[in-house]
C-alpha cells in the first residue's frame, strides 16, 4: 500500500507558487505591452514616412522636374500658407491622386472633429492642437499636417552656406515645408515621439526626420538653427524622429 502513494502539492505551496507567478506577471507584463507597442508606433511611422516619400518622387517623376516646387502639385499653391480654398482645392485634388484621404481640415477650423486632438510632449506638457496647420485624415488611419513653410518657392541656402553645413556633418541645404504625421490619427496616446513625429523636405522631395544625426554630435540639417537645441528625451520629444531613424527604426527610449 505504500508503494501505490502518490506526492501531491500541499494547499500552501500552490497559493505561494501562484504569488510568485502573479508578481512575476505584475513585473513583466507591463514592459512586454510597452515593448510591443513601440513597435507597432514604429511600423506605423515607418509605412507614414515611406507613403509621403512615394507622394514626392512619383509627383516628381511624373512631372520630369528635378525641384518638389516645379510639381504641378505644389504649383497649386500660390503663397505662404495654404488659405486660400480654390488652391487648398487644387492642392487636395492633386494629392487624391497619390494617397486616400478620408477628410480635410483647413487650418483655424474647429469643428465637424476638425483640429480637436489634443498632444502632449514626452514631458507631459500640453502642445498646441495643430490648428494653424492643413489637416490631411489619411483612410490608412494616419493623419498629416502640412506647417506653414509648406509653399511652392522654399527657403535655400547659398552654396557657401550649404558647403559649410555639410562641412560640419549637416545634409539639408533647403527647407520646402515641415510635415508632422500622427501616425494612428485621433488613438492615443497624442504623444510626441510615440505616436507624433515631426518631418522636414528639402527642395528635391527628400523626406528628412526632424531631429537627426548624421555624424556624433551634429544635427542633420542647418547646424545654426535654433531647433538644434532640441532633443528626444529632453523637453516634448520634437528629436524623437531622427532618434528612431537613427537607431535603425527602433524606439529605444
Amino acid at each position: 500500500m505504500l508503494l501505490n502513494k502518490k506526492g501531491a502539492f500541499t494547499l500552501a505551496e500552490v497559493l505561494i507558487t501562484l504569488g510568485i507567478i502573479g508578481v512575476v506577471a505584475v513585473l513583466t507584463v507591463p514592459n512586454i505591452i510597452s515593448n510591443y507597442q513601440k513597435k507597432v508606433y514604429v511600423a506605423q511611422l515607418q509605412k507614414g514616412y515611406a507613403q509621403l516619400q512615394q507622394v514626392f518622387d512619383l509627383a516628381m517623376a511624373e512631372d520630369e522636374v528635378e525641384y518638389l516646387a516645379d510639381t504641378e502639385l505644389m504649383q497649386s499653391i500660390n503663397g505662404n500658407m495654404i488659405q486660400d480654398d480654390d488652391e487648398q482645392s487644387v492642392f487636395i485634388s492633386k494629392l487624391g491622386q497619390y494617397i486616400k484621404i478620408q477628410k480635410v481640415c483647413s487650418r483655424n477650423y474647429f469643428s465637424d472633429g476638425c483640429h480637436d486632438i489634443t498632444y502632449k510632449g514626452l514631458n507631459g506638457d500640453r502642445i498646441s492642437n495643430r490648428g494653424y496647420d492643413l489637416q490631411i485624415f489619411t483612410k490608412g488611419g494616419a493623419i498629416y499636417y502640412l506647417r506653414h513653410s509648406f509653399d511652392k518657392n522654399g527657403w535655400f541656402y547659398s552654396e557657401d552656406e550649404c558647403n559649410s553645413t555639410k562641412e560640419n556633418g549637416g545634409t539639408l541645404c533647403s527647407l520646402h515645408g515641415f510635415i508632422t504625421i500622427d501616425v494612428n490619427g485621433k488613438k492615443g496616446p497624442n504623444i510626441y515621439g510615440r505616436d507624433l513625429f515631426d518631418f522636414l523636405v528639402d527642395k528635391k522631395g527628400q523626406l528628412y526626420a526632424y531631429g537627426s544625426i548624421s555624424v556624433e554630435g551634429k544635427h542633420d540639417y542647418w547646424l545654426d538653427f535654433i531647433h538644434i537645441n532640441h532633443s528626444c528625451t529632453e523637453g516634448y520629444g520634437a528629436g524623437c524622429t531622427g532618434r528612431i531613424m537613427d537607431s535603425g527604426w527602433v524606439m529605444d527610449y
